[in-house]
């Protein structure tokens, strides 16, 4: 039986809960003391904290969550780079989150976090707390979690990347090119395609009418017509892709040295040596990305631009899109005359 509390107002407690100098406190039968909370917690915080140390209740910690997300459908229908992005922004937010129990983080934690890693990136900022609102959202729906502390928390705005690779620049940078280097350039320009999208072209791609492109991203599905240079581009990584081969065997048309196909490690690194031979061989550097002759692709299409690039939305493709408008101007000669 469990003796009467010395003060009328502690009879709320669990058995063996004390008032310690700054916490709520359960001494074992074995000796001891567990702190369970905070002495300004309420009755419901200080009951489930002793049951917590008990063992009666599981304490679902973010990490937790972030492993049952990591194994739901809705992670594995997500594109290959999407999850292997998320599993990244993961590593870092583990660091501040992992240990926090679900159910603590609140939105002035999560505005904290993002203000502090807007310090070094903002575009990381965001993209790391929108991984942590869809986890904490997919607790939510299930009943893990009582709210989704990331809601409240506004992005911070980014300004778009502007950078319009010039034909001079672009043409002096592929003259001094590997053949390989080259045929990427040229295929990445010609249809608009992201370098994941450029390395996993397989042979079977290459149709009577075009080249057929599946945006990773997206999923968008293309056949990019023949243009003489982009006709140009794949006969050359035919050419390169039969000098590698020798007697290994490759489904895709751009392979290594070695005969298999381009990882997005092994393409970046080409890139940074073909960089690096081009400052070497002219002193002069270049501030755009293998990624920016997507964007000048599609400034320089004449055509429906949208349809073009493959974008599901007009805002989308208008992020890409850094050619200025040409409009008509106002002829004053056109004005209808105001009556008199």
């Amino acid at each position: 039986m469990v003796g009467r509390r010395a003060r009328r107002e502690d009879h709320w407690m669990p058995p063996r809960v004390y008032r310690g100098k700054s916490a709520y406190e359960w001494h074992p039968k074995g000796g001891g003391a567990v702190r369970l909370c905070a002495l300004d917690a309420t009755e419901a915080d200080v009951w489930l904290a002793f049951r917590v140390a008990q063992g009666d209740v599981k304490v679902k910690h973010c990490q937790w969550l972030a492993d049952e997300y990591f194994k739901s459908k809705e992670f594995a229908d997500l594109a290959p780079r999407t999850k292997k992005d998320y599993k990244r922004y993961w590593e870092r937010l583990a660091l501040v989150f992992g240990k926090q129990q679900c159910n603590s983080v609140k939105p002035e934690h999560v505005r904290r976090y993002m203000d502090l890693r807007a310090e070094s990136s903002v575009a990381m900022a965001n993209k790391e707390k929108k991984l942590l609102a869809i986890m904490m959202r997919y607790g939510f729906e299930r009943g893990h979690t009582k709210e989704n502390p990331c809601d409240p928390v506004k992005n911070f705005k980014e300004k778009g990347r502007d950078r319009y690779i010039t034909d001079a620049e672009y043409n002096d940078f592929y003259n001094r090119a590997s053949p390989m280097c080259q045929v990427m350039m040229d295929i990445s320009y010609t249809c608009a395609a992201r370098s994941q999208d450029v390395r996993k072209i397989r042979m079977a791609d290459i149709k009577k009418e075009g080249l057929f492109i599946e945006q990773a991203k997206t999923g968008k599905k293309q056949v990019k017509l023949w243009t003489n240079r982009l006709r140009a581009a794949v006969t050359l990584a035919k050419q390169l892709r039969s000098q590698r081969m020798k007697s290994s065997t490759s489904l895709f048309l751009l392979v290594t040295s070695t005969g298999s196909p381009y990882t997005e490690s092994g393409m970046k690194s080409l890139w940074r040596r073909e960089r690096a031979n081009y400052i070497k061989a002219t002193g002069k550097d270049i501030n755009w990305t293998f990624h920016d002759i997507k964007a000048k692709a599609i400034s320089d299409y004449q055509g429906d631009k949208q349809q073009f690039s493959g974008h599901k939305s007009h805002a989308m493709m208008e992020r890409y899109n850094r050619s200025e408008d040409t409009v008509q101007a106002l002829d004053f000669s056109e004005k209808p005359q105001a009556k008199r």
